[in-house]
């Protein structure tokens, strides 16, 4: 009986030994294979370091490595200001060649200008009272060349009178009051119309109001120029009439009504004839 319960008692803590056993077993396992899953983790974690570490060296292009002894900074530095000294250079390049480009086209149309405007200005100063007169060749409504010398010496006294525009309103009141007092002129002087415009519409305007006297076409604005009665120095003209006695300036009318410049060019001719007609008298009367 006692040796039964021996018997009994012995495998009952062979058999608890042996599930103590497995137990231990169970949690050694276990244990292993926490381990081995904690350093795979930390495998990959460190490779992923590496990796990244080698992707940014890769991208620096070995910057990296030559920050390590300072050369690689330097390089760098440099390449940079020698960029920004290239780029502040075309700059300042670009800039320079954009002012000499805006000074030399100011200096050509300034040039251009003042070419032009000396173009426009007469050949001759402008001309007062006791000028002599220079000699000017200009085309009659006929298209035949006039020499004011040639005419000024075979004529004492010389009417000149100047219109805006032939066949306008005031210009054919001022030319159709020469032409009814042409025969009163015509016994001391010689007439002639003068304006800017061509040999045919001085021809046509000639023809239309039946005028006695030759027009002369100063499309240039020579002669106009020279006796002072251009508007601007580009265009236009002032009426006015001149009277030349023996090739001097003698009467200068600027800026006067068609009706005025007809009634005081006859009187100044008939005034200058007189006064000569006088001279003649007072030198050919005997002496007491």
């Amino acid at each position: 009986m006692v040796e039964l319960r021996r018997s009994t008692r012995l495998a009952t803590q062979k058999r608890v030994e042996r599930e103590e056993e497995v137990d231990a077993m169970k949690d050694l396992k276990k244990k292993k294979k926490m381990e081995k899953n904690s350093t795979s983790k930390a495998s990959k974690s460190s490779e992923g370091k590496v990796n990244g570490k080698s992707s940014k060296e890769k991208v620096s292009n070995g910057v990296t490595k030559m920050n390590s002894n300072g050369k690689g900074t330097e390089k760098v530095k440099d390449a940079k200001e020698k960029k920004g000294s290239t780029d502040e250079k075309n700059v300042k390049e670009k800039k320079v060649s954009t002012e000499e480009k805006e000074v030399k086209d100011k200096k050509a149309s300034t040039d251009e200008k003042e070419s032009k405007e000396k173009k426009d200005e007469p050949s001759v100063k402008e001309l007062e009272v006791g000028d002599e007169v220079p000699d000017f060749e200009l085309k009659n409504q006929n298209n035949e060349t006039i020499s004011l010398k040639k005419v000024m010496e075979e004529n004492r006294i010389v009417v000149i009178f100047a219109y805006p525009k032939a066949n306008t309103p005031g210009c054919t009141r001022q030319a159709c009051g020469m032409r009814d007092n042409y025969n009163d002129l015509k016994k001391y002087a010689v007439v002639f119309g003068i304006s800017a415009d061509s040999v045919s519409a001085q021809k046509s305007f000639q023809e239309k109001q039946n005028l006695p006297y030759d027009l002369l076409s100063d499309k240039n604005r020579e002669l106009i120029g020279a006796l002072g009665c251009k508007k601007t120095p580009t265009s236009g003209i002032i009426r006015s009439h001149f009277i030349i006695v023996n090739g001097k300036l003698k009467f200068k009318r600027v800026k006067i009504s068609p009706e005025v410049s007809v009634s005081d060019c006859k009187k100044e001719v008939l005034e200058i004839s007189k006064s000569e007609s006088d001279v003649k008298e007072e030198r050919t009367a005997p002496t007491k």
